[in-house]
C-alpha cells in the first residue's frame, strides 16, 4: 500500500486533516524554538494554563472518565494501551476511541488540554462496553496504530508519525490524553536526540534551625526519597550535607555538589579570603555526601544558580570545575528553555578561554509542580510528554526542568512524565551534567547569546565579615586557654557559619554577642593576686602566686614575673575552676635590695587576661658576683688572723724565761718585749 503523506493534508481515508508544516520552515530552529517558547511562558500566565497549573476560574467538575494509565509512545504497528475508570454504571453500550489530527506547537497541546476541542478526527475504533470495561467501571482500551491508506476494522490508521490527541469516549463523558506515533524504521542521529533532565532539592535549613525549619526539612528529605523511588529515570538532586541521610536518592540519581554551608559565591568572592572559605565549605560538603551516601555520584560539573550569580562568582564556579550553569529562572534578555554563554573575566593572561556555558530552566517545569483537580497525573504526564516532543521537532537539544526554589515535583506527575518521555526514541532522560554535551554543542556554533553577569550579586556582607573577623580573634584567644577542644571548635563553626545566606542580619548579632559573651566569660574569669610584699631570703627559689579562676572549667595560662632585679621563666600553669590556685613561679635574685616586680597573667597564645600587679620584694641574700666578693673579703681576713696568731707564738717562745731567770710578769714581758 502506499504510505501516507504527512503533509498532504488529506488522510487516505478521504477526511481532511490540517497541513504540516515542517516546524522550522520559513525561520531558524533558535526562532521556532524561541517563538513557542514564547507563547508557553505567556499561556503560563493565563492565556491558556500549562498541565500542571491552575488557571483563574471556577474549578474543573470531576471528570466521568479518568485516565489511569497509557502507553505514550507508539511506533507504526505498535498498540495504543490504556486504563480509565468510569465512576458508577457507564452509559452507552460501547467505548469509542478517536485518534485527532496532529498537533505541531506546543500552544495546541496546552489547549487541548485545558479543554480545548481536539480538532479533526482521523479515525476512530469503537469497542462493545462489555468487553472494555467491567462491573466496577475499570476500563482497558488495547488498539493497534498502523500508516495504512485502507480503513481497518479495529485498527487506528494514521498519516504518519507526530503527536496525535487521543479521544476516550464511553457515552457522553470523554477524557482526551496525546500520544506520539513514531517509525521504528527511521534512525535518529545522535546530534537529533533532546537530552532531559530533571533537577530538584530540598531547601538548606541554615546554620541555626528552628524545630519548625527541621521539621519542615526532614518532611522534605522524605519527600525526595518518595521521589527518587516513584521515578523510573535519572534524577540530579540538590541537598544540603547537614541534613542529608542515607536513602534518599537512587543509583541512578545524582548529586549536585553542595557547600557544607549554604555559602553564596557571589557574596563571598569579594571578602578577603572569601574564595577559600568557599571552596573549603564546598569540599566539606563534597565529602559529607558521599560519606552519607556512598554509591550515587557527587558532581561539581554542574551549578545551579538560585541565587543571583555575579561574573566574579561565574568565574569562580569555572575555576572549581564547573561547566554547566542551570538558571531555575532565565535572566534578562534570555526565554525560558535557551542556552546561553556567561561572559567571564579571564584576567589578562588567559584572554581565549571561553565564557561559561548556561540553560534558563524549560517552562515545562510548571508543569510538574502539582496535579491539578480534574486531571490525572497521566493525563498531564503525556501533555508535558507531548510538549518535550514537540520541541525536540523543533530543534531543541537540551531541556532542565526546575522550580524556581529548586522545590520537588509531584512524583506521580514526575514519574509519568518521565516515563512517556523516555518511550521516545529520539528523547534521553539523562542526569543533568549529562546535558553538558548538547549545550556545549550549541555554545560551540556561535548561536548562543553571551550575557554579562553583574560584578557584583547577592548580599553584601563586608560589614559582617569584619564583625566576625573581630570575634573571630577574640575567640581564638579564650580558645587556647580552653583544655576541651569541642567548645573552640563549636565557635569556629557557627562563625564560619555567619556568612551564610540563610543567616539574617538579626540573626547574625544575635549569635555573635553570644560568641562574644562565652569568649569574654574566659577571657575574665581569671584575677590576678592582689599587690603584696616580700622577702626573698636565698639566690634561688619559687615564688608562690595565688591567682583565681571564677569560671566552671579548668582554664590554662601562664604567669609572667619581670624585674631588672630578678629573672624569672614564664610559667604556664592549669588553673582549677572555681578557686584560687598557688602558682609557682622559679626566680633567681641578680643583686640584694628592695625592688618593684611585675605580674601578668596571659593566655597560652600570650593575650594579657589579668594584671599587670606590682609586688614589693627584699632580698637578704646575694648572689653571683657580690657573693664571690664576700668569700674574698672571709678568706682575707682568716689568712690575717693566722699570720698574727703565728708571729705571737714566735715572740712568745723568744720572751719565755731560763731557769736561771726570773718569770716576770704579763705586764713586765710585754715591756720588755717593746724595749
Amino acid at each position: 500500500m502506499p504510505s501516507a503523506d504527512p503533509t498532504s493534508g488529506r488522510h487516505p481515508s478521504g477526511s481532511a486533516v490540517p497541513a504540516r508544516r515542517p516546524p522550522t520552515a520559513g525561520r531558524s530552529p533558535s526562532r521556532a524554538r524561541r517563538t513557542s517558547r514564547r507563547l508557553a511562558a505567556a499561556l503560563a500566565l493565563g492565556a491558556v494554563a500549562l498541565p500542571g497549573t491552575a488557571r483563574a476560574g471556577p474549578p474543573a467538575a470531576e471528570p466521568a472518565v479518568r485516565l489511569d494509565d497509557q502507553t505514550f509512545g507508539v511506533p507504526l504497528g505498535g498498540r495504543v494501551q490504556a486504563t480509565f475508570t468510569v465512576p458508577g454504571r457507564p452509559a452507552g453500550d460501547r467505548v469509542t476511541v478517536r485518534l485527532h489530527a496532529p498537533v505541531d506547537t506546543p500552544g495546541a497541546v496546552d489547549a487541548i488540554a485545558d479543554g480545548a476541542d481536539p480538532g479533526a478526527v482521523v479515525d476512530r475504533v469503537d469497542l462493545p462496553a462489555s468487553d472494555a470495561i467491567d462491573a466496577r467501571g475499570a476500563g482497558t482500551i488495547d488498539v493497534e496504530v498502523r500508516a495504512d491508506d485502507t480503513p481497518t476494522p479495529g485498527v487506528l490508521d494514521v498519516p504518519g508519525p507526530g503527536v496525535y490527541p487521543l479521544t476516550i469516549r464511553v457515552g457522553q463523558a470523554a477524557r482526551t490524553t496525546f500520544v506520539a506515533v513514531t517509525d521504528p524504521a527511521a534512525s535518529i542521529a545522535f546530534s537529533d536526540v533532546l537530552q532531559l533532565a530533571v533537577v530538584a532539592g530540598v531547601a538548606d535549613p541554615g546554620p541555626w534551625p528552628t524545630p519548625a525549619e527541621e521539621a519542615a526539612a526532614s518532611a522534605a528529605l522524605e519527600d525526595a526519597a518518595a521521589l527518587a523511588a516513584a521515578v523510573d529515570a535519572p534524577l540530579t538532586l540538590s541537598l544540603p550535607p547537614a541534613v542529608a541521610r542515607p536513602g534518599v536518592a537512587g543509583r541512578e540519581d545524582e548529586l549536585l555538589a553542595h557547600p557544607h554551608l549554604p555559602l553564596d559565591p557571589s557574596a563571598l568572592v569579594p571578602l578577603d579570603g572569601g574564595r577559600q572559605s568557599f571552596l573549603s565549605s564546598l569540599v566539606a560538603g563534597e565529602r559529607a555526601l558521599v560519606t552519607t551516601i556512598p554509591g550515587v555520584a557527587t558532581t561539581r560539573l554542574v551549578w545551579v544558580a538560585a541565587e543571583p550569580l555575579s561574573s566574579a562568582a561565574a568565574a569562580l564556579l569555572r575555576d572549581l570545575g564547573v561547566q554547566l550553569v542551570l538558571t531555575p529562572t532565565a535572566p534578562p534578555g534570555i526565554e525560558p528553555g535557551d542556552v546561553f554563554t556567561i561572559a567571564v573575566d579571564n584576567g589578562g593572561d588567559t584572554p581565549s578561554l571561553p565564557g561559561l556555558a548556561a540553560l534558563a530552566a524549560s517552562p515545562l517545569s510548571a508543569g510538574l509542580r502539582s496535579l491539578p483537580r480534574g486531571r490525572s497525573a497521566v493525563e498531564v504526564g503525556a501533555a508535558l510528554a507531548a510538549h518535550t516532543e514537540l520541541e525536540r521537532a523543533a530543534g531543541t537539544r537540551a531541556i532542565v526542568l526546575a522550580d524556581e526554589h529548586l522545590a520537588l515535583p509531584d512524583p506521580a506527575v514526575t514519574s509519568a512524565y518521565l516515563r512517556f518521555a523516555g518511550e521516545l526514541p529520539g528523547v534521553e532522560v539523562v542526569a543533568a551534567s549529562e546535558l553538558r554535551g548538547p549545550v556545549n554543542l550549541a555554545v560551540s556554533t556561535g548561536e548562543t547569546t553571551r550575557v554579562e553577569f553583574p560584578d557584583t550579586a547577592g548580599v553584601d556582607l563586608a560589614e559582617r565579615a569584619a564583625q566576625v573577623a573581630a570575634a573571630r580573634e577574640r575567640a581564638g584567644h579564650a580558645a587556647s586557654m580552653l583544655t576541651e577542644p569541642a567548645i573552640a571548635d563549636t565557635w569556629e563553626a557557627d562563625l564560619d557559619a555567619m556568612l551564610a545566606r540563610t543567616v539574617d542580619e538579626a540573626e547574625a548579632a544575635t549569635q555573635l554577642g553570644r560568641i562574644n559573651g562565652e569568649a569574654d566569660g574566659v577571657l575574665g574569669a581569671v584575677s590576678a593576686p592582689a599587690p603584696f610584699t616580700f622577702t626573698l631570703t636565698g639566690t634561688s627559689t619559687e615564688l608562690p602566686l595565688p591567682i583565681t579562676n571564677t569560671s566552671a572549667r579548668t582554664l590554662r595560662v601562664v604567669v609572667r614575673v619581670q624585674s631588672p632585679k630578678l629573672t624569672a621563666t614564664d610559667t604556664p600553669w592549669e588553673l582549677a575552676a572555681g578557686r584560687e590556685t598557688r602558682v609557682l613561679v622559679p626566680v633567681t635574685a641578680r643583686s640584694s635590695g628592695t625592688f618593684t616586680v611585675q605580674v601578668e597573667v596571659l593566655s597560652p597564645d600570650e593575650t594579657r587576661v589579668a594584671g599587670p600587679v606590682f609586688l614589693k620584694a627584699s632580698l637578704t641574700r646575694v648572689t653571683g658576683l657580690s657573693q664571690v666578693a664576700t668569700a674574698g673579703a672571709v678568706i682575707a681576713l682568716a689568712s690575717w688572723w693566722y699570720s698574727h696568731l703565728r708571729k705571737t707564738r714566735r715572740r712568745d717562745e723568744r720572751t719565755a724565761p731560763t731557769d736561771d731567770e726570773p718569770a716576770l710578769s704579763p705586764d713586765a714581758a710585754e715591756a720588755r718585749t717593746d724595749s
